[in-house]
Order: C-alpha cells, then sequence, then structure tokens
C-alpha cells in the first residue's frame, strides 16, 4: 500500500518488468509512472483519491493494467502518451464524478483499451488525440458526461463496446485526417447524440452499429465526412443529421424516428444514401432543405406524415431507384424553389399521394419513374411550382387522378403512361398550365383520363398522346387554351364519348384521331377540330350545343359521322365517308355547313327535327340518299352538287328547307322527291334525269303542292350536266358503275390498312403497359429491376446516374411506343398508307381527292368543283355494309 506520497508510488523505467496484485493506491500525487519500455503489470488493484494522474504509462512501455479499480481521481485515472507505447488495460473499473477523463491517449500511442467499465465520468471518459490509435473494445460506458472523443489526425479501432445513458455524446470524431473504425457498437439512451463527427477532414468508418433511443443518432457537422455503413438506428428524434456536410451511407437501417429519419441542412451538403431503410418515423421519412447529395436504391416506408421532404432553393439532390411505400401523407414533397432530380423511383400505396411539387421556382426533374396505388394522386403540382416530367408510369391510382396540375402551377410532361388509374389520369385544375408530349392513357376510368377544368389563365397543350380504351378520353370544362396536336383517342369508351367538351370550353384539336369509339367528341362548348380524323366511330361528333367547328376534318367509317343536336356548329371543308347511317345528321341549332364532300353513307345528310343553318358550296354523292329532310326542318340548302345516289338525291319528307341554286344529277331513282312538306322552297336548282319523270317528283299529299315553292328550276333529260363525263346511256354508267365498285375495293384496302395499324399500336401499347405494370410489382421491394443488369455501380464502382446506367434503364422499358406511335401519327397527318406497298397506293391516286372519284368535272353555277384544299392527303375511304336499295316510284 502507498497512501499520502508527494511523487509516484511506483517508477519503473528501463524495460522493468514485474507485477502488482491487490494493492491499494490511496491519496498520492500519483500512484505510478511507467516509461521506458517498461512492462510491469498492475493486476486487482485499488486506485483512490489520486491528486493528479493515477498511472501515467509513456516512453514504449507495454506495461498491463488489468481488473484494477479507480476512483474518486482528482484527475485523469490513465495517460498513455508516445509512439510505441502499447499498454494493455483491461477489465478495470472507473466509476468516479469528478470532471476529469478516465482515459486519455496521446501522440501516436497504441493501447488495448478492452472489457473496462466507465460509469459517472463528468468528461469525457476516453480521449484520444494527436495521432493516437487505439483499440477501444467491449467497454462499458453508462451515465457518463460523454462517451469517446477522437480528434488530431488519430485513428483507431473502436468496436463492441456498450454506451448508456450519455448526455453529451457516445463517439466525437473531429478535426482534419480524423479517421477512426467505429464497429458494432450499442449506444442506448443518449440525451444528445450517439456518433458525432465534427469539422472538415473528420472521416471515420462507422458500422454495424446499434444505436436506440437517442436524441439524434448520428450528426455531421461543417464539412465532416466519413463511410457509415449497416448501422441500426431505433426511436430517435432524427436518426442521422448532415449540416452542411459529405459522407457515403450505405445499408443503414433506420426505424420509429420521431422527428425524420434522415435530416440533411445546409447548401453545401454533399452526402451520399445507397441502400438504406426508413420505415415507421413518426413524420417524415426525409427532411432535406439544402445540398447537392444523392439517394440510390433506398426504402422510405411506413413514415406518419411523409416518406420525404426536400424544402429549400437550394436543394438540388438526386434520388435513383429508391422505394417510397405506404407513407402516412406523401411518398416525397418538393417545396420552397428547390430542383432535385429524380430518377428511376418508386412511389407505392402513399396515403396522400406519391410526390407533391409546390411553390414557385420549384422544379424537380423526373424520368423514369413509376406510381402505383398511391391514394389521393400520383404527383400533386401547386402553387406555382414548375418542373419537368419524363418516361413515368402511373398506374392503380385509387381515390384521385395520377397526375394534378393546381393552382397557377406549370410543369411539362414528356412519354408519360397512364394505366388503369381508378379516378382519371391528368386532372388540370383551374390556373394550372401544363405541356404534354407522347403521354399515352391506358384503361383509364372515373370522370376522364384526362380532365381540364380551366379558366382564362389555365394553359394546356397536349402533343403526340394516345389515349386507348379509357371511359372517357378528354373532359374539356371551362378550358379556353386547350390545344391538342397529333393526338389520337383509340378503343371502346363503355360509359360515354371519348372526349366531352362542356359549355364554355374552347379547346383546339389539330391533326387528332378518334377511332373505335361510341361517340368521338361530345361538345356542348366550342370545340375547335382541324384536319383531324373521326374513324369507326358510331358516332363521330355530337354537337349538343356551343360553337364546335370541324376544318378539313375526315369522318369515316362509321354510324353517324356528325350528330348536331343544337347550337351554331361549322363543318367546313371537311369530309364524311362510309358511315352506315348518316354522314351528318342535323336535328336542332343552326349550324353552317359549307365546302365538305359526304359521300358513301347510308343518309349523306339528315335534316330532322328543328334543324335550321346553312348547307353551302358541299358535294354529297354515292350515298343511298344524299340528303333526307324530315319533320320541322328549315335548312338553307345552297349550291351543292347532289348526285350520284343509290336512290334519291334530295327526299323530303316534311318540313320547311329552302333549296336553291344546287346541281343535282346521276341519281338513280329521283333527282328530287317531295313527299310532304310544311313550307320552304325549291328555286334555281339544276337537276338532271335520264328519263321524263323522275328529275322532280312532288306527292300530292295533303298541301305539299300549295306550301313548297317549286318555281325557276331546270329540269333535264339525261345522266349529268355536259362534259362531266363520258358516258351517257344507262348502260355506259353502269359499266361506270362497276369500275367504281373495283375502285373501291382499292380503297378498302387502304381502309384496312388504317384499322390494322390502329390495332396493333393498340394492342401493343396496352401488352408493353401491362408488362411494366407487372414487373414493378413482382419488383417493388427490390427496385434493382430499374437499374442496369441489376447494379448500382459501374464496373469502376462509380454510382449510377443518368449518364452511366439509370435512363438508359429507363429507356429499355419505355421505349416501345415512339416507333409505332410515330408511323400513326404520320397516316393521320399526311393520309398515306404506312408499310410495304404505301409508294404504289399513294402513286395510284395521286392528285386526286379519293381513289374512286370520276375524272370528269361537273359544270355548275359557282358550286365548289372540287373539296377545298388539304383533302389530297387523305386517301383512306373504307367499305360500309350498304343499306337495301329500295327502289322509289315515280308518281
Amino acid at each position: 500500500m502507498t497512501e499520502h506520497l508527494a511523487g509516484y508510488g511506483v517508477l519503473a523505467n528501463s524495460n522493468a518488468s514485474g507485477q502488482f496484485s491487490n494493492c491499494l493506491f490511496d491519496s498520492n500525487q500519483h500512484a505510478a509512472r511507467l516509461g521506458l519500455g517498461a512492462r510491469t503489470v498492475f493486476r486487482r488493484c485499488r486506485f483512490f483519491r489520486q491528486a493528479g494522474e493515477a498511472i501515467l504509462l509513456g516512453d514504449r512501455c507495454k506495461g498491463d493494467i488489468v481488473n484494477c479499480i479507480f476512483k474518486d481521481t482528482r484527475s485523469i485515472h490513465l495517460r498513455v502518451v508516445g509512439p510505441g507505447t502499447t499498454p494493455k488495460i483491461e477489465g478495470n473499473d472507473f466509476s468516479t464524478e469528478t470532471p476529469f477523463t478516465a482515459i486519455l491517449c496521446e501522440d501516436r500511442c497504441a493501447p488495448q483499451i478492452m472489457g473496462n467499465k466507465l460509469s459517472f465520468i463528468q468528461n469525457s471518459a476516453i480521449v484520444v488525440q494527436e495521432k493516437a490509435q487505439p483499440e477501444i473494445a467491449k467497454n462499458t460506458f453508462d451515465r457518463c458526461k460523454s462517451g469517446v472523443l477522437i480528434s488530431s489526425e488519430s485513428k483507431g479501432k473502436m468496436g463492441g463496446n456498450s454506451f448508456t445513458t450519455m448526455s453529451e455524446f457516445a463517439f466525437k470524431i473531429t478535426g482534419y485526417d480524423t479517421k477512426p473504425v467505429i464497429d458494432e457498437n450499442s449506444i442506448l439512451g443518449g440525451k444528445a447524440v450517439g456518433i458525432l463527427v465534427h469539422g472538415y477532414g473528420a472521416a471515420p468508418t462507422v458500422k454495424y452499429n446499434s444505436l436506440d433511443e437517442n436524441v439524434v443518432g448520428l450528426r455531421l457537422q461543417e464539412g465532416a465526412e466519413g463511410e457509415f455503413t449497416h448501422n441500426t438506428f431505433r426511436r430517435h428524434d432524427t436518426a442521422i443529421h448532415v449540416d452542411d456536410c459529405g459522407g457515403y451511407f450505405t445499408g443503414n437501417n433506420i426505424y420509429d424516428s420521431t422527428e425524420a429519419g434522415i435530416k440533411v441542412l445546409g447548401s453545401h451538403a454533399m452526402p451520399y444514401f445507397v441502400r438504406n431503410t426508413v420505415q415507421s418515423g413518426k413524420k417524415t421519412g426525409l427532411w432535406i432543405t439544402g445540398g447537392q447529395g444523392r439517394f440510390t436504391c433506398n426504402a422510405i416506408s411506413l413514415n406518419g406524415t411523409s416518406g420525404g421532404l426536400l424544402e429549400g432553393a437550394a436543394t438540388q439532390f438526386v434520388f435513383v431507384a429508391n422505394e417510397f411505400h405506404n407513407n402516412g401523407g406523401c411518398g416525397l414533397a418538393v417545396t420552397g424553389g428547390g430542383t432535385p432530380q429524380l430518377y428511376c423511383n418508386v412511389f407505392t400505396e402513399n396515403k396522400r399521394g406519391g410526390v407533391e411539387v409546390s411553390d414557385k421556382q420549384t422544379a424537380p426533374v423526373l424520368e423514369g419513374n413509376y406510381f402505383k396505388h398511391n391514394f389521393r394522386h400520383g404527383i400533386l403540382f401547386r402553387s406555382g411550382a414548375a418542373g419537368k416530367m419524363q418516361t413515368s408510369v402511373f398506374t392503380a391510382t385509387q381515390e384521385g387522378p395520377a397526375v394534378v396540375v393546381d393552382d397557377e402551377a406549370e410543369p411539362s410532361f414528356e412519354d408519360l403512361v397512364l394505366f388503369n388509374n381508378g379516378s382519371g389520369g391528368l386532372l388540370v385544375k383551374p390556373g394550372g398550365t401544363c405541356t404534354a408530349l407522347r403521354c399515352l392513357f391506358v384503361r383509364n376510368v372515373g370522370e376522364a383520363a384526362c380532365t381540364v377544368k380551366g379558366n382564362e389563365t389555365t394553359i394546356t397543350k397536349l402533343t403526340g398522346c394516345v389515349f386507348v380504351e379509357n371511359s372517357c378520353s378528354l373532359l374539356a370544362a371551362a378550358a379556353t387554351n386547350t390545344e391538342l396536336t397529333a393526338c389520337a383517342f383509340l378503343g371502346q369508351h363503355s360509359d360515354g364519348p371519348a372526349v366531352t367538351v362542356t359549355k364554355d370550353a374552347s379547346p383546339s384539336f389539330t391533326h387528332c384521331l378518334f377511332a373505335l369509339a361510341k361517340c368521338g367528341l361530345a361538345s356542348t362548348g366550342h370545340a375547335r377540330l382541324k384536319r383531324s380524323i373521326f374513324y369507326d366511330c358510331n358516332t363521330g361528333a355530337e354537337l349538343q350545343d356551343g360553337g364546335t367547328s370541324l376544318f378539313e376534318c375526315e369522318v369515316l367509317a362509321g354510324g353517324t359521322g356528325v350528330n348536331i343536336t343544337g347550337g351554331l356548329p361549322s363543318l367546313m371543308g371537311s369530309l364524311f365517308a362510309s358511315c352506315t347511317k348518316s354522314g351528318i345528321t342535323v336535328s336542332g341549332g343552326a349550324p353552317s355547313i359549307s365546302e365538305c364532300g359526304v359521300l358513301r353513307c347510308a343518309k349523306g345528310l339528315t335534316l330532322d327535327g328543328s334543324a335550321e343553318g346553312s348547307v353551302e358550296n358541299n358535294r354529297i354523292f354515292w350515298n343511298q340518299e344524299n340528303i333526307l329532310v324530315n319533320d320541322n326542318a328549315a335548312t338553307e340548302i345552297r349550291n351543292n352538287l347532289i348526285y350520284d345516289a343509290v336512290s334519291i338525291g334530295v327526299h323530303v319528307r316534311n318540313g320547311a328547307p329552302k333549296l336553291m341554286n344546287n346541281v343535282i344529277f346521276d341519281n338513280l331513282y329521283a333527282g328530287v322527291a317531295v313527299d310532304g312538306a310544311t313550307g320552304g322552297k325549291l328555286e334555281g336548282n339544276d337537276i338532271y334525269f335520264p328519263r321524263d319523270d323522275g328529275a322532280l317528283v312532288v306527292k300530292d299529299k295533303g298541301d305539299t303542292k300549295k306550301v313548297f315553292s317549286t318555281a325557276s328550276n331546270t329540269l333535264r333529260n339525261g345522266i349529268s350536266p355536259p362534259g362531266c363525263a363520258q358516258y351517257k346511256t344507262l348502260a355506259e354508267r353502269q359499266q361506270q358503275y362497276k369500275a367504281v365498285e373495283n375502285e373501291k375495293e382499292k380503297s378498302y384496302a387502304n381502309y384496312v390498312d388504317l384499322r390494322k395499324l390502329i390495332d396493333e399500336t393498340t394492342a401493343f401499347t396496352l401488352l408493353r403497359v401491362t408488362e411494366m405494370a407487372s414487373r414493378s410489382v413482382a419488383s417493388s421491394h427490390k427496385v434493382q429491376w430499374l437499374l442496369k443488369d441489376g447494379k448500382d455501380d459501374d464496373a469502376d464502382g462509380s454510382p449510377l446516374s443518368p449518364t452511366n446506367g439509370g435512363k438508359e434503364a429507363v429507356d429499355h422499358h419505355l421505349e416501345p411506343f415512339a416507333s409505332r406511335w410515330d408511323k400513326l401519327s404520320v397516316r393521320v397527318e399526311r393520309g398515306g398508307p404506312a408499310g410495304e406497298g404505301a409508294g404504289e397506293s399513294t402513286a395510284a391516286t395521286s392528285g386526286r381527292l379519293l381513289p374512286f372519284l370520276p375524272a370528269g368535272e361537273p359544270p355548275s353555277r359557282g358550286v365548289v368543283h372540287q373539296l377545298p384544299p388539304g383533302h389530297h392527303r387523305h386517301r383512306r375511304v373504307g367499305e360500309r355494309t350498304a343499306p337495301d336499295q329500295q327502289k322509289y316510284h315515280s308518281v
């Protein structure tokens, strides 16, 4: 026993050896000093109330301090100093409430500190500084102010330690080139930070640690870096906090955070997070307010308010192949002016939605992302937000549209796929502005696949978009600045028309295709259609009110081409062909129909009900009946060519039409037949017929002859006007009809080609979308399918980016639509057949409106001799099932 000594109780130098066992050192200035290679061993000794360091180990000593007790020392318990100093400090008990460090390691020493118990120390229990390299393993730290402080270029390995209820930190790493390895430690119940990395150049390796119930699990400050792998964080306020720092974080698991799983602050932050899990947080999984780092292949799920929150103008993070799953709010919220980039991420089953983008100057780039089973929406843009979104898939959104543009937002979309969403695909609300290029809307139900609810500030432009088998493809409600160019609406629309235009809406459609629908377009507003095609629809367009216009359009191979029931629509320069019911039906309103061609229909033009308006400068020919007037129609029919009807040129059953200055010829059973009328007149017309009776037939029925004026018409005994055709006799005309039927067969082949291309495009689109959805469902918890060869790194170890694997992977899965849609859009715009034989088909019809038009052109009184410019581009006219031909017997 040594007691009350003014110097050292034991002084060992010059390779001295020996052992002190069961000794008591009490109230000395210093208990012992070992140096100059000493190998002295202290075992089961007790060191109490030393005034200075209890033991100083230096000068390459290699002694052991084993199973000793240190208590109430008024300075450092153990001080280890100097290169080559490698003592073994094992199984000791350091318990004191004095404000001093238990063990100080400095000046390149390398002790082994193992299995010790350090309790109630009111400073850092162990301090490592000045390039020291200790091994600190399997120690127990309990209720100390702080655990291990490592600084000043120190290294070393710290593994298997247990920390409980630290007041400040378990580990603090600070200073340039300070790079310890912190491995497999347990840190529980800290009142501040579990591991703190501070300052530029501090770069520890932190791996396989378990951190529970600290305020902050891991915090990086002021330029610190490091590698943090396979750690587990549970029940922190914030698990990982990065403040203006870098760092590489991979394989970490974060659970049950109350504020944020990962928090990144500062405009200079550049951390890189790979394959981490952030789960079951009370609030948000990620909270990022600045920086330019990267998140790759992370899984963020089951967090309370959101999977992630990105806010602040300096937020420029890149997200690649992450999964945001089943978060209580949205998967990811972007706000405050940030410009992050999101590539190949998966958003599934988030309660509010997949992504929310808000505030002016917020402009994320989103490419190759996948959204499935989100509840309110897939992505929402609002409050002036912008951004660009490409090659992404939205499917099975449950309670709202897949994509929502609201409140002055201005996003742009390219190559999106919106598939099987329960409440529509795209919704543009009043004040929103968006452009969509080559987007694909497939089998969406709800109000419409695309809904535009606009006002005078709403601008929506859709170009090259394809709509397939939606309940309703497009709903334009009060949308004044909506433009659709080269869009296609394909497939049977079970719940209504392909496109619905409501009152006060005035969208424009240019070079669009409406095909295979019950109704191509229904309008009570002011839609403007230019050079568009309606193909094989039960009703091409239903115009119920407003002032919809069709300019140089084609309505082909359907039931009724256009059905007008009200309003002031305008049909100009358009073609109506091969409709099994009627090319144009007017039962109300006052349309203007001019410079159109109506042919090959059961009824060319049907006027019913209270139809008014004008029919002027049109060609109506090759229909069973060219014009049929019923009920109370009072339409003005002026300056038209009406010829080659299978039965009657103009058939008036009732009403008060005005037929003036028309040329009517080559109709098989009668030029004009009047069964009954309530008024009207037939004046100034040239009517040709090859017999004395039949040019004009007026039945003596009621007051028909009294109320229907037939003055000033020219009735001619002939098949057609002089110079119109080379065939003059009926037999020769029948021979011409036979030749026309042969031309019809050629024309039908063009229709078959277009129909086949539409069917192939539809089927191919549905197949690839279904494949993508199935693949994503099967792999949404792995996300590796989105990465090239299932890896997130190149051969050289560089991280995945859109230029070295990410975008190529996206293109591989989303490219199939471009080539086929390009072919189809060319057909819609140019009107030529695609594929083999295209050149032959177009050459055969060069310079003519349709393959079966007669070469000769009839003279008339100023009527149109040919259809308007532009129709030479549309050469596909299909076959129809001709109605039974019923011979009209003249009276």
